[in-house]
C-alpha cells in the first residue's frame, strides 16, 4: 500500500537528516530517534486499536504491510 506522496517524502528527508546528524552529532541523532521513537509507538497503538475496533481483516493488515495474515495478527499484537 503507497504512502502520500508527501508523507513519503517527509520521512525520506527525516531519514536523510537523522543519518547525516548520526556521523556528526551522534548524541543529537540518538535523541532525534527516540523521539521518532516514541512518537512512532503511540501511532502504531493508535492504529492498532482502530484496525481492531474497525475488525478490519488480517488480510487486509499484511497487504498494508507487506506480509502474511498471521505475520498481521503477530505485528498487530507487539503494538498493544
Amino acid at each position: 500500500m503507497p504512502l502520500p506522496e508527501t508523507l513519503a517524502a517527509l520521512l525520506g528527508q527525516v531519514n536523510e537528516q537523522v543519518s547525516v546528524l548520526s556521523d556528526r552529532e551522534p548524541l543529537v541523532a540518538l535523541r532525534a530517534a527516540n523521539i521518532l521513537q516514541q512518537h512512532t509507538r503511540m501511532s502504531q497503538q493508535n492504529a492498532a486499536r482502530t484496525i481492531e475496533r474497525d475488525r478490519i481483516s488480517p488480510a487486509a493488515v499484511g497487504t498494508a504491510l507487506g506480509c502474511t495474515p498471521s505475520q498481521a495478527k503477530d505485528q498487530l499484537r507487539t503494538y498493544r
